[in-house]
């Protein structure tokens, strides 16, 4: 008579540790690994199982440093858009002041004028410089996360 076995008598208990890692990921992120190894397992086989999970961590700390760049780089085209609306409506405010003001000629900035327009000029440089970083770190950043 043939004996008919289950899975229970089959399972042969081992020795195991359970290694975890806890990181943050961002200032409100954590996230937590856990992987279990054979207690008799040799110290190779522990630190390649150390390693999959230190890098499960970093990758995952990495797709979430490229979503809050993605973010800062929106914001900074929105800054960038911003600071040419303001040039465009300082530079019309100063040209209807010297229209009304019976004044011949073309207007050119000069003095308080030219100062303000030129710190203006400097945000829209500021937020070009700002956004090719930004675009240059999110590509470097979508290469480590494939």
């Amino acid at each position: 008579m043939d004996q008919v076995t289950s899975d229970a008598d089959l399972e042969v208990e081992i020795p195991a540790i359970s290694i975890q890692l806890a990181t943050q990921i961002g200032g409100t992120r954590s996230l937590t690994l856990t992987t279990g190894i054979r207690l008799d397992s040799a110290p190779d086989q522990i630190n390649r199982a150390l390693d999959k999970i230190v890098a499960a961590a970093d990758r995952q700390k990495k797709k979430f440093d490229l979503e809050q760049t993605r973010q800062l780089l929106k914001n900074e085209e929105q800054n960038l858009h911003l600071h040419r609306q303001q040039i465009a409506a300082q530079q019309t405010a100063f040209e209807m002041e010297f229209a009304k003001s019976g004044r011949r000629g073309d207007w050119e900035p000069k003095g308080s004028q030219k100062g303000i327009l030129d710190g203006l000029n400097k945000n829209v440089s500021n937020s070009v410089d700002r956004i090719k970083q930004l675009r240059d770190s999110i590509s470097e950043m979508e290469k480590e996360c494939r």
